[in-house]
């Protein structure tokens, strides 16, 4: 069969965003759409529009002059336009780029490449890779690419090993933040196939290219996780999304929740179905009404009466890990109390809960390693019995209840911001107890002659009681 060649024209179509900067280093509103444009060879060997299918894309690697990769193995696609192809859109800042690889793939089939530098068919074509090509400000550039037809050779006679690649379809995406305010924000993604994580992405406060390197025919769904926010979710087949999408990115948005990330352990004796549960209860300054997505495919619709002392609710899980959302009136939440968590790690978020005044994880032990309530500045009452306890700088802290040895390292940084509030806002008659287990008497640490000084003024001056007590 005849060896034949097959001209493709690449049109880069420029479009300036906004304006550039004079000197080189140019900011990141400065990048500039890149279109390729393929016009239809009909004058080589007879070939038409038709020999290209619907499937075929454009896959290309792109680097700076500096070696550092730009885009790679990156599937573009082919939209037809006249008697040639117009592909999406992708982003360049102006500057020197080199094109690594380029090649026209159906599915996973390699159909046309341009050969590279020093192989066998380097010479049928005018421009062999590796090919540098500038890009400057506001100019229309053309770079005409020659590729050969794979049918008759082999990888190695285009200077390649092998042709297996893999193919990276473009999936922009950004995610936002609700509130007061809606804000691009960070956030992690989880892309899964059934019940199994096949990619983690790490999402920047942008729109951020996501690689999708799976079957575009087959179903997948796309979970958005961030601390204090209930999780985004998005059943989708690759195709008919980027159809949908119309050359626009995909945008998630976050609503402000109460999170819990619980982490079920292996299986104890005596636990049915190897299964762990989590059971709190929640008061409201007025009646509310919250939604709970469990984070295992249950949602439950919650009414806190607020004529009673509080609203208890429970829920059992298998083995895994599991993110919970609170989502609903989180404004009246006034209270967060564990009753019981069994044989579960759990890591809580009440950022969003802005009039919360009382967190009791009595009852969750040293389940709950780390706690962070800086932004809740209306607490009042606080036990706590893990290893790291971060309190606001500002609060109306009037009970404090710490235990475990995990707490000892952080002795002094609680009494001294117990004290700084006393001092600060008058709050007398408080309570500081500090234990081995809860209500054991058995003191722990050494708190420094600085802090046993702050205890002996809140005791004397503001009356607070204290317990254990240490002995000199």
């Amino acid at each position: 069969m005849k060896k034949s060649v097959m001209l493709f024209s690449v049109l880069l179509l420029l479009f300036i965003f906004q304006r550039c900067n004079p000197d080189e280093d140019v900011a990141p509103s400065a990048k500039t759409k890149v279109t390729f444009d393929f016009s239809s060879p009909g004058d080589i060997n007879g070939r038409k529009k038709t020999d290209i299918s619907e499937s075929t894309t454009l896959v290309v690697s792109i680097e700076t002059s500096t070696g550092e990769s730009v885009l790679s193995h990156h599937s573009l696609t082919l939209l037809s336009f006249g008697d040639g192809y117009v592909t999406e859109p992708i982003d360049l800042f102006p500057g020197n780029y080199v094109i690594t690889d380029f090649m026209l793939v159906d599915n996973s089939d390699v159909l046309f490449v341009t050969p590279h530098t020093g192989s066998s068919l380097a010479a049928l074509v005018k421009h062999p890779l590796p090919y540098g090509f500038r890009v400057e400000r506001n100019k229309l550039h053309t770079i005409n690419m020659q590729v050969v037809e794979v049918e008759e050779h082999g990888p190695e006679d285009f200077g390649y090993a092998s042709f297996h690649i893999d193919v990276v379809r473009p999936l922009p995406f950004a995610v936002f933040t609700m509130g007061k305010t809606i804000k691009l924000t960070s956030a992690k993604a989880y892309l899964l196939k059934d019940a199994d994580t096949v990619e983690v992405y790490s999402l920047g406060a942008k729109v951020n290219i996501l690689s999708f390197k799976h079957d575009p025919h087959e179903t997948y769904r796309l979970v958005i996780q961030k601390d204090g926010y209930a999780a985004f979710s998005k059943t989708f087949v690759y195709d008919e999304l980027i159809a949908e999408m119309n050359g626009h990115p995909l945008n998630a948005y976050l609503q402000p929740a109460l999170t819990m990330t619980l982490s079920v352990n292996p299986f104890a004796e005596g636990y049915p179905n190897n299964s762990g549960y989590v059971t709190f209860r929640l008061s409201a300054s007025s009646d509310a009404n919250v939604t709970i997505d469990w984070g295992d495919g249950v949602i439950q619709q919650l009414p806190i009466d607020a004529s009673v002392y509080y609203t208890t609710v429970w829920h059992v899980y298998n083995n895994g890990s599991y993110y919970i959302g609170i989502t609903g009136d989180l404004e009246k939440i006034t209270d967060y109390s564990i009753l019981d968590l069994e044989r579960a790690k759990l890591k809580i978020n009440f950022d969003n809960l802005s009039e919360l005044k009382v967190v009791n994880l009595l009852w969750a032990g040293n389940n709950i390693d780390v706690l962070d309530i800086r932004k809740n500045k209306k607490i009042e009452h606080i036990v706590f019995g893990g290893n790291t306890l971060l309190l606001p700088d500002e609060s109306n802290l009037r009970i404090v209840v710490v235990f475990g040895e995990g707490i000892v390292p952080s002795l002094d940084y609680i009494i001294d911001n117990v004290y700084t509030n006393t001092v600060n806002k008058n709050i007398f008659d408080g309570s500081l107890e500090i234990d081995d287990h809860p209500d054991s008497g058995n003191p722990i640490g050494n708190p420094s002659d600085e802090s046993r000084w702050k205890i002996e003024q809140l005791t004397t001056l503001y009356g607070w009681q204290f317990y254990p007590g240490y002995t000199n």
